[in-house]
């Protein structure tokens, strides 16, 4: 991963006591491509003075192997740099700008340059778990205080000083190290992370709110939102997520292939959680409108429609009267299946799959249109009226595919049933939550 440096420029740089500055000793170990430097109005007048940031970079490139990074400076109007009140909004300026102009590369923060509160500020930064920051402090030669003179005495000897560093010499010691309070709590925190997310628990992610980078938290409340199918709340809270590809509204989609397309999304997610118990109970309004579907793509070489049939008075029902009129060929060959449709039948996955009997579907559809028709009558009672729960194994043993198998299957006929709006956006709307917990890693780089 690319690297950028953010540093003050103190009192110690760029040599002090015949030894590297923090500033020099993270550039000789890490190497970043990108500098930026944040001056206080002290440093600037030294820099008038004697060059000596320049003569810094100068040095480098003529005796480091050629290694030249580009250097960002930020000189800020400060004459107190202890006070922390008017270095934080400059200094955090500064950091937002280094990672809108390198947003892919890690940011190094020198801990050891600058005044106390300088560095505080950046420890602070260095703990956000929102930036891509790793601290970086190095330690004096002495391993305590150092007693040697600093740089803002009068006439300090740049040229001199950078000549006489015996840091230059081939032996000697890397002083940096990164420090375990900083590397554990951003690790805990991205273990939180890495731990939610594989729940799927974008409610906790959203409250993390300003732990986190936008427009994570916004996304998570959409995703949550999504995935217990609130479609207008999750289109509301879609507004102002740009450019991640959501599809949140219905687009080019009729409204109930659009809550169709949303709710098998939501029953795939409820799958991959292992709620096998949501799932059996939410799958057969699901199976019903998928079987509609196929009915209504069966019926359109006859100028029928599905509505011809399973439809009285607004409500979906099936009809003899309706058939007798419209189809009665159709109407013969389910009262040969079963005489209970002389009367009226309520739409049920039972039904539906005499009515597409019928047609001539291909049968692996048809039979798994029926496992689904018997896991519905054999779990979905007790799961709805007793104190039962439902396993990846009853599934199984009923149907002959685990949950997941039975998901993937079930994704198939969908999609050829929509052939006609078939393309990436509808396999990125049934795996919509796979697309955005990549989206989140990528963000928080976990």
């Amino acid at each position: 991963m690319a690297s950028i440096l953010y540093s003050c420029f103190g009192t110690t740089d760029p040599v002090r006591g015949m030894r590297d500055g923090g500033l020099m000793h993270i550039l000789r170990f890490y190497r970043p491509e990108t500098v930026y430097l944040f001056l206080t109005t002290e440093i600037v007048k030294q820099d008038r003075d004697d060059r000596r940031i320049d003569k810094t970079f100068a040095y480098i490139r003529e005796n480091w192997g050629g290694y030249h990074p580009d250097v960002i400076r930020m000189e800020a109007e400060i004459e107190d740099p202890s006070d922390m009140d008017a270095l934080m909004e400059p200094m955090d300026r500064l950091l937002q700008q280094a990672m809108a102009q390198h947003p892919q590369a890690e940011v190094l923060l020198n801990l050891s340059s600058g005044t106390p509160q300088m560095q505080i500020i950046l420890a602070q930064m260095a703990l956000d778990p929102r930036y891509p920051t790793r601290g970086i402090q190095v330690k004096s030669p002495e391993r305590a205080s150092s007693k040697a003179e600093r740089t803002n005495v009068k006439r300090y000897p740049v040229d001199e000083a950078l000549i006489l560093n015996e840091d230059e010499e081939p032996d000697a010691p890397n002083r940096c190290c990164e420090p375990k309070m900083t590397a554990v709590r951003r690790e805990a925190v991205r273990n939180q992370l890495r731990s939610l997310l594989s729940q799927r628990n974008y409610a906790a992610i959203a409250q993390m709110g300003a732990d986190l980078p936008a427009p994570i938290p916004k996304l998570a409340r959409h995703l949550d939102y999504r995935s217990h199918f609130q479609l207008k709340e999750a289109e509301a809270e879609a507004v102002g997520l740009t450019g991640l590809g959501l599809q949140a509204s219905r687009g080019v989609y009729p409204y109930p292939i659009y809550e169709l397309i949303e709710y098998f999304a939501m029953l795939k997610n409820l799958v991959y959680l292992k709620r096998y118990t949501d799932f059996m109970l939410r799958l057969n309004p699901f199976v019903v409108q998928l079987q509609t579907v196929l009915l209504e793509e069966s019926l359109r070489p006859l100028g029928l429609t599905p509505q011809d049939l399973i439809s009285v008075n607004g409500r979906r029902k099936i009809s003899p009267k309706l058939m007798k009129n419209k189809f009665p060929k159709l109407l013969d060959f389910m009262e040969k299946e079963s005489k209970r449709f002389a009367k009226e039948q309520d739409v049920s996955i039972w039904a539906m799959n005499v009515m597409l009997s019928y047609f001539p579907l291909d049968e692996r559809v048809l039979r798994l249109l029926k496992d689904c028709e018997e896991c519905n009558r054999a779990l979905r009672n007790p799961a709805a009226h007793e104190l039962f729960a439902i396993t990846n194994a009853h599934i199984q043993n009923i149907c002959g595919l685990p949950a997941e198998n039975l998901v993937w299957a079930l994704e198939k006929v969908l999609t050829n049933a929509l052939a006609r709006y078939a393309g990436k956006e509808l396999k990125k709307r049934i795996n919509i939550y796979d697309y955005c917990d990549r989206i989140i890693q990528e963000r928080l780089r976990l």
